[in-house]
């Protein structure tokens, strides 16, 4: 069945068009329309965890039903609003993390990008399964994000944090720092990966050859 989808704001860009039909198999939910969009275009993943959406001009949860021939817009956040994170199943878009931050006044752009390596406290390590308490952990990562903007004003900062099962090498999380000067961009980077560690309902398990641990509980 189709359904019409609307882009509004800034959602445009990543989409190309103001409005398309998207085919869906019935029976189907928003959630069924936002996962035909992104992989329509893969830019607006992303930015998903931070827009609402709309059917037939009524904002709805994504496992509201939807029907043949039934309006759908993509509302991005008003300005002011936009988050600062995104909390993500799928491997993460360095780029996008970066441009969710360029500026034409940032003459600095500094990324932290954290992989899953192949050892920890001298054990092996085959694979890590990140556990994420939603939608708390986006609250926080947000939150974080906000505490450092304030403590480094001329700074702008978007993190993306990945969860589920990763295997070495996989990014895990990327900070994304803008900032008119590089000292600052080092300094708020450091300070929100820091945050993260304490603050943000995200835990790890490790599984290596002599089985697994939870980091930071008992033993692990």
């Amino acid at each position: 069945m189709k359904v019409r989808v609307v882009y509004l704001g800034g959602s445009r860009v990543q989409a190309g068009c103001a409005a398309e039909d998207v085919d869906v198999v019935p029976p189907a939910t928003m959630h069924s329309i936002v996962t035909a969009v992104i992989e329509r275009h893969p830019a607006l993943g992303p930015l998903a965890k931070s827009v609402r959406w709309a059917r037939n001009h009524t904002l709805v949860d994504l496992d509201a039903p939807v029907a043949e021939g039934d309006e759908v817009a993509l509302l991005p956040p008003v300005a002011g609003g936009a988050a600062r994170s995104t909390i993500v199943n799928t491997p993460i878009d360095i780029g996008a993390a970066i441009d969710a931050v360029r500026s034409p006044t940032a003459g600095a752009v500094v990324t932290f990008v954290g992989t899953v390596r192949d050892n920890t406290r001298g054990r092996p390590v085959r694979q890590i399964t990140y556990e994420v308490y939603e939608p708390m952990a986006s609250r926080e990562l947000d939150r974080v994000a906000a505490d450092c903007e304030a403590s480094f004003p001329d700074a702008r900062i978007h993190v993306t944090h990945r969860y589920g099962i990763l295997g070495v090498g996989e990014v895990a999380v990327v900070i994304a720092v803008a900032s008119p000067h590089r000292e600052s961009a080092f300094a708020a980077c450091r300070a929100v990966l820091e945050r993260i560690k304490t603050d943000v309902p995200i835990w790890k398990n490790e599984l290596g050859e002599d089985g697994e641990a939870w980091v930071g509980w008992g033993a692990g």
